[in-house]
């Protein structure tokens, strides 16, 4: 089930893994204009949508960044557990944003 690039996934696809590496805010940008230009006659993106968006995804990026360079042994054995199917990916995550040390700083 390959998608094509001439389709309009993959021409998606391609635009945003060719925008991934800048900006969050500009990506965001990008993708809005995407949309705005895909439905010209559409009603215009909520600001609040897009803030929400922003944050949810900036926080999300923290979080992977910070249990990426989590060295505990707590996260290790979690980890271990799923990979032997002790626990599911789903319940694996749960319990890893209930690890304090993954608490974000500034």
């Amino acid at each position: 089930m390959a998608a094509s690039s001439a389709t309009a996934g993959g021409a998606a696809c391609d635009w945003l893994a060719r925008l991934f590496d800048g900006d969050r805010a500009e990506l965001a940008d990008a993708i809005e204009r995407h949309a705005r230009e895909a439905n010209p006659g559409g009603a215009r993106a909520d600001p609040r949508r897009r803030v929400r968006r922003l944050i949810a995804s900036l926080a999300a990026e923290r979080v992977r960044v910070n249990l990426g360079a989590l060295d505990d042994p707590v996260f290790s054995s979690l980890c271990e557990a799923v990979l032997m199917g002790d626990l599911d990916f789903e319940e694996g995550a749960v319990r890893a944003l209930e690890l304090p040390h993954q608490r974000t700083t500034r």
